[in-house]
């Protein structure tokens, strides 16, 4: 994973240092400082609006595996004693106390888990950082309607993005600003061996992604399982 990080962070720096713009040598000392400021800021915040959209999209899926990996390992519950109860006569009494007991495990696991899960509240993290990158998506169109805006103007536009990112209560993390540059260079390859390389930077961030967020209710479904087997194994 940290190969992935190194990989990937290398690339980002590299395409950052090519896509610099060059100043305009023809422009006025101090235009040509609020130009750049302008660009950096601009540049910056386009960032920061697509980090927000995926870390928002994200945690969306979070919820909603989250959800329904619990009520899956939920089932557990009902289902096993209900299988005993209607199989009692024709499976053995080890195989009742292996089921007996894995449906334990999925239901306290479920519980505990579930209540943890529950306190993190994906969903409304989801929401607000979506209201953040609409915001910053604001402030981002007004900076580029106003290409002679002065210092006070610039001002104004960088209060409102602060107050944008202060009032969202919520970050998003590396792998989210990490998808949105590589999309970006994505679209901005100009040969098949920048486009192979974005790709496959993608694939590893979609890939770490899936990790993220599936991993954990991947081993509620499986735990029980593997515990069942291995007591099913040790005490027969």
């Amino acid at each position: 994973m940290r190969n992935w990080d190194e990989e990937i962070a290398s690339r980002i720096k590299g395409w950052q240092r090519d896509s610099r713009l060059p100043e305009p040598a023809s422009a006025p000392p101090t235009r040509r400082v609020a130009d750049a400021a302008r660009e950096k800021y601009r540049r910056d915040w386009r960032r920061v609006k697509r980090a927000r959209f995926n870390a928002s999209k994200r945690l969306e899926r979070k919820d909603e595996a989250s959800m329904m990996a619990l009520a899956m390992a939920g089932m557990f519950g009902f289902i096993i004693p209900y299988f005993v109860e209607v199989f009692e006569e024709t499976i053995s009494q080890h195989l009742v106390n292996v089921l007996d007991f894995t449906s334990f495990i999925a239901g306290g696991l479920s519980l505990v888990v579930g209540l943890i899960e529950l306190s993190k509240d994906y969903k409304a993290r989801a929401a607000a950082l979506h209201r953040c990158g609409l915001r910053v998506n604001k402030c981002v169109r007004a900076l580029e309607a106003r290409p002679n805006l002065d210092q006070s103007g610039l001002d104004k536009i960088v209060s409102s993005y602060e107050l944008a990112l202060e009032e969202c209560g919520e970050n998003h993390n590396s792998v989210d600003d990490k998808l949105g540059v590589v999309r970006d260079r994505l679209k901005q390859a100009a040969s098949p061996e920048e486009r192979k390389q974005a790709g496959r930077a993608l694939t590893l961030l979609r890939l770490r992604e899936l990790i993220d967020i599936y991993c954990l209710y991947l081993l509620i479904w499986l735990a029980p399982i593997a515990i069942g087997i291995l007591v099913w194994y040790r005490f027969e």
